[in-house]
């Protein structure tokens, strides 16, 4: 068995390829910018009309403390 090595002057070429560059974000499509902005609307909506109603966490709390019926949470929602 010879576990000798090749001599460095043996390897006529060895190249190390760079690994392929990250491109940034992928690129998104004007459908797809639309549906973000239609979405962080409704949201924006949807927390003034709960701002404008005076809802929270706070209220829900306040519905489900004692004796719970369609009326009592109706009276204060």
């Amino acid at each position: 068995m010879n576990n000798m090595l090749e001599p460095a002057g043996a390897v006529t070429s060895f190249v190390i390829d760079s690994p392929p560059r990250s491109h940034d974000r992928p690129k998104t499509s004007t459908k797809e910018k639309k549906a973000q902005r239609k979405k962080a609307a409704a949201s924006a909506q949807e927390d003034s009309d709960l701002y404008a109603e005076n809802l929270s966490l706070t209220s829900v709390q306040l519905v489900l403390t004692g004796d719970v019926t369609y009326e009592s949470s109706y009276d204060i929602l």
